[in-house]
């Protein structure tokens, strides 16, 4: 974590509460300069204030011009405010100190011009081992340090063009004559943005790609700045820039769901295939691109997470109409509608105060079973999944993988053997949603590190067994 000794901007600010200026700063910024080393800003008021003690958190706006540079901040929240007295000023002194900026940008113009032209656009990541550039550094006995590209993943959108994964290096004067490098992963979007394009628009669609990478990647990658230029204006924004962006969790040294060798096209095939889905069926695959690697909550979250999106994959990609109850089906279903209601019909006869409706709305709600559905989604993308832990009940002995999100649901107690062996059952149940996305975009399991012979050890594994059967 690296923070700069001097700031990069000193400008006055304007704290504003609902579009009313309610005090001015004299700030000093310090920009962040990679996702791990988190910005700061000082902020000195210049005019009597008092109001500070009857003020809420946030969120508040900031807005400042220096000359070419305008700066403005949104979803500011307070974290403390101090007030200095002296006795020979008009008035105290107050500092405030911020708690979270989610948006701060800082804009500098170089010239006049009215007309629109395109915008080059690139992204500030968080750190990723796969998508990092292989380089060549050379090192002088003067100092100079020049780096040369050797190859870099790249891949193409089908709405932002050739999109290239690539790394920033900058040096920070953190003491006095003190000078350490840093070192930022880009994403450089190679065809220029029109300037009637929006940068919202344009943002929402890198999120997605990234989605796609830390899937690829098993470990999240996420935009921490953004900045653009075009032939009057360079803008720079920093999101949440006042925190860490980096993951608390490490990323594993060898663990990615894709080789790099196959990588750029894995991104290229698997935005084409998102591009094609239906707003809904997009929404299922975020979904599961988001939970299938997370660590954030307990074991038994992470469970029910991940099997809510494998349930979500199942629904939205029925096209095989495996949600649906054949003629036989719905025929005995209705005798048992039929039989159940006359028998409670006549309990309610017997005693009033028995309420027959919930009873009536759940069987009005029968519907195909949740097997139905996954089998179907099985077949119609080919998914593998003899190997995995079974989803839904079948002649293997043990709980299945529904059965386990049912109980953890409800509250049902676990032993601290039962534990491990719902880690276990956690490990296969993300296996058999990493296939069932990687079929949905149309890739061969056997080309990722989810294939059947990839995790062969690990299934066959006698402790695997034994795990599986003692869950019961």
């Amino acid at each position: 974590m690296f923070t700069a000794e001097k700031p990069s901007l000193r400008i006055d600010l304007q704290l504003l509460v609902d579009s009313v200026v309610a005090a001015e700063f004299d700030a000093a910024v310090w920009e962040p300069v990679d996702a791990n080393s988190p910005g700061r800003m000082e902020l000195a008021c210049t005019t009597p204030f008092d109001a500070f003690a009857v003020m809420a958190a946030g969120p508040y706006q900031l807005r400042g011009v220096l000359g070419n540079t305008t700066l403005t901040a949104d979803g500011v929240w307070l974290k403390a405010f101090e007030r200095e007295h002296h006795p020979d000023r008009r008035h105290a002194r107050p500092t405030l100190y911020l708690d979270q900026i989610y948006e701060l940008d800082i804009t500098q113009r170089y010239g006049s011009g009215s007309e629109e032209h395109c915008r080059e656009v690139e992204y500030f990541l968080t750190p990723c081992k796969l998508l990092n550039p292989a380089s060549m550094v050379e090192r002088h006995p003067n100092g100079q340090v020049n780096r040369t590209a050797i190859h870099r993943i790249e891949c193409q959108h089908p709405h932002l063009g050739l999109l290239a994964f690539d790394q920033r290096h900058g040096l920070v004067e953190t003491e006095p004559g003190v000078r350490s490098e840093t070192t930022t992963l880009a994403l450089i979007l190679n065809r220029p943005v029109s300037a009637s394009a929006s940068l919202e628009e344009v943002d929402t669609a890198v999120r997605e790609a990234l989605l796609v990478a830390g899937f690829a990647a098993r470990y999240p990658t996420r935009v921490w700045g953004r900045q653009w230029a075009d032939r009057n204006t360079v803008s720079r924004t920093y999101f949440q820039a006042l925190s860490s962006w980096t993951p608390h969790w490490p990323q594993p040294p060898r663990d990615e769901l894709i080789p790099k060798a196959v990588l750029s096209n894995f991104l290229t095939q698997a935005l084409a295939a998102a591009a094609k889905l239906s707003a809904n069926q997009r929404e299922s695959i975020r979904q599961a691109l988001m939970v299938v690697h997370s660590q954030h909550g307990t074991l038994e979250d992470q469970f029910r997470s991940v099997f809510s999106a494998l349930e979500g994959l199942c629904v939205e990609f029925d096209d095989s109409g495996g949600q649906r109850l054949s003629a036989a089906e719905r025929a005995r279903n209705r005798k048992i509608r039929q039989a159940v209601l006359h028998a409670l019909n006549a309990l309610k006869a017997s005693d009033p105060s028995i309420d027959v409706g919930p009873t009536q709305r759940r069987l009005d709600r029968i519907g195909a079973p949740p097997d139905r559905r996954f089998r179907s989604f099985i077949e119609a993308f080919d998914v593998p999944v003899a190997d995995l832990w079974p989803a839904y009940r079948d002649e293997s002995p043990g709980l299945d993988l529904y059965s386990i999100r049912n109980r953890l649901s409800h509250g049902a107690p676990f032993s601290e053997t039962d534990m491990n062996s719902i880690h276990v059952a956690l490990e296969h149940l993300k296996l058999l949603v990493e296939r069932c996305v990687l079929r949905i975009f149309g890739w061969d399991v056997s080309a990722s590190d989810a294939s059947p012979t990839s995790v062969s050890s690990f299934m066959s594994s006698n402790a695997t067994q034994q795990y599986r059967a003692a869950l019961v």
